[in-house]
């Protein structure tokens, strides 16, 4: 792996323009990640680096103290969601110290800050959130509690039980911590043991909402998972997407969609388990465009129901079509 320096060009913040951060200012910190997660859709980006390279924009802190000094723009921000298509939390010096940078200039400025992780969380960084209570919306990445999942799908991630512990950390310094259940792996991760397992030892750590979504596969997905999944759980996975559609929601990119048969049925062995122990789900309403869903955003509580119609394509996309 190697971490390569690099000047963002653009401003620091960017406008959503997509599903649940839709309008929410968010924050890449790196182009490219190191945690190498198989299902990865940013991965299969045009911009996308090589497997192994990751370029980390130095300069973000720099450029986000000059941004948040005028007022007015200062204004503008009342909160930063991190990592649409990165992760802050990447086993590397240079990322972390920039994402500890950005996050400290945003929050002694009264921004709050909002990030998905599924990397390891440095202590240095439970002690700045500590500071700020209230102020950091901590969402964790995690599909399965079991590491054999986590080292076929998401290599360069955190293990499970530093996850798990990560969560007690944070709401110990105060922070608002959510699970984000994405994606769910058809036969990998949705059966019923997994899934009553899972949300046995999410409710054992504290946690009480949880935001889930099933697999969208992409055609830049697609190849990798048939170059870095065994050959028969290519093929069992692969075989969920024969039939259905290709579709654009909010006219983003191409996707293809777990059956609904399927998913509704996923859906309700977490939603079981969430009523057994009091916790609540919210099911990702971008990724479900064909169900009535909620915005699990970056403001929790504040999820609503909504519908997103699905386009069909002007030409016709393979399986295979990259």
């Amino acid at each position: 792996m190697r971490v390569l320096p690099a000047d963002k060009r653009t401003g620091p913040l960017k406008r959503a323009d997509f599903g649940c951060l839709r309008r929410h200012q968010v924050l890449n910190l790196s182009r490219g990640c190191l945690h190498s997660c198989i299902y990865c859709y940013a991965r299969g980006y045009a911009s996308a680096p090589d497997k192994g390279t990751v370029y980390c924009y130095r300069n973000v802190p720099e450029a986000l103290q000059r941004d948040l000094d005028n007022p007015k723009r200062r204004r503008e921000i009342p909160v930063v969601a991190f990592n649409t298509a990165s992760d802050c939390f990447q086993p590397h010096p240079d990322i972390l110290e920039t994402a500890y940078s950005s996050m400290e200039i945003l929050l002694r400025r009264g921004v709050t800050i909002s990030f998905l992780t599924k990397g390891r969380i440095p202590a240095s960084f439970i002690r700045l959130f500590a500071e700020y209570p209230g102020q950091v919306r901590a969402r964790i990445g995690l599909v399965s509690p079991f590491e054999d999942y986590r080292q076929r799908f998401e290599p360069g991630t955190a293990p499970i039980p530093e996850r798990l512990e990560a969560i007690r950390e944070l709401q110990r310094a105060g922070a608002s911590v959510s699970v984000r259940v994405d994606p769910v792996i058809p036969f990998s991760s949705d059966d019923a043991d997994t899934v009553s397992h899972l949300m046995h030892v999410l409710s054992e750590h504290g946690v009480s909402a949880i935001s889930l979504s099933y697999l969208q596969l992409r055609p830049g997905v697609l190849e990798r998972l048939h170059e870095e999944l065994p050959a028969t759980q290519f093929q069992l996975l692969s075989g969920c997407f024969r039939s259905g559609e290709w579709h654009r929601p909010d006219g983003n990119a191409w996707s293809k969609l777990v059956p609904l048969s399927l998913r509704r049925r996923g859906h309700e062995r977490f939603l079981e388990q969430a009523r057994r122990r009091g916790m609540s789900v919210a099911i990702c309403a971008c990724k479900n465009p064909d169900l009535p869903g909620d915005l699990c955003d970056a403001n929790p509580g504040k999820t609503q129901v909504r519908r997103t119609k699905t386009r069909s394509p002007k030409r016709k996309l393979s399986l295979f079509d990259c």
